[in-house]
């Protein structure tokens, strides 16, 4: 029924669309879009979970050096939560953080107790304080301005 796929470009727009909730607006107040996220896409960093055609959740990630990954965004539409989809993501992609000899993995969470219950559970620890995200924009005063 559902199915776990590297992203391509015909996926970013319903992935911009996915991430259009609080939890994952920016400090500029911007949202994330397709051009944004054609950044990433990777086979095995930017997965998407799909029923039929239809993107119904993705996970964006990023190998980064000393052998670790991180997990910028995972999301799954409102409709399909609490049917285990998130941990199929993330279980797919630590199979393929494997492959490729990563250790770690690392991400950020808002404090809430579903949130963290969900990450332990998959065996993530961590999340005692509140997350709180910093960026300074230098030649540009929105995201949607910068030239990517």
């Amino acid at each position: 029924m559902f199915k776990i796929v590297s992203a391509t470009p015909a996926d970013l727009k319903a992935c911009e669309w996915l991430g259009k909730f609080k939890e994952f607006k920016e400090a500029s107040g911007d949202y994330i879009n397709a051009r944004f996220l054609a950044h990433y896409l990777s086979k095995d960093f930017f997965l998407v979970i799909k029923k039929g055609r239809e993107v119904v959740g993705y996970l964006v990630a990023e190998k980064l050096r000393a052998r670790g990954t991180i997990i910028w965004y995972l999301a799954v539409k409102a409709k399909y939560r609490d049917h285990g989809l998130g941990h199929q993501l993330l279980t797919e992609f630590e199979k393929r953080c494997r492959k490729h000899k990563i250790e770690w993995i690392n991400l950020y969470a808002l404090k809430n107790k579903h949130t963290l219950k969900f990450y332990r559970s998959l065996g993530y620890s961590g999340g005692r304080e509140e997350e709180k995200e910093f960026i300074k924009l230098l030649n540009v005063k929105r995201f949607k301005d910068l030239k990517i």
